[in-house]
């Protein structure tokens, strides 16, 4: 059975924006929260401070290591978009080139 998969480039492009956009407001979001920890972290000390900062650390090397991970998608779905674009260039190539 013959089966063809077709990348509307303009529309995986805007996906993509997308993507990164949620990217970077998940990171602004990361950053201002891990800030701001770090000034709750100065105003008291005791066992339940102790507690909060050790279990916040363990949770923002994880949202880290998530955040990581996105990224990587998104820089392979950038690479992805841009062989597709050379492809397709290509293609338009050999077709310009050949004389009817």
């Amino acid at each position: 059975m013959h089966e063809e998969i077709a990348n509307n480039l303009t529309t995986f492009k805007g996906h993509i924006e997308e993507f990164e956009k949620g990217y970077r407001s998940l990171v602004n979001d990361f950053d201002a929260l891990v800030q701001n920890m770090h000034q709750l972290n100065s105003m008291w000390v005791g066992d339940s401070h102790d507690a909060l900062m050790q279990r916040f650390e363990e949770d923002r090397v994880t949202v880290q290591g998530m955040a990581d991970y996105i990224r990587d998608i998104l820089n392979d779905l950038k690479y992805a978009d841009s062989e597709y674009v050379k492809c397709e260039n290509e293609v338009a190539n050999i077709i310009d080139s050949i004389r009817v």
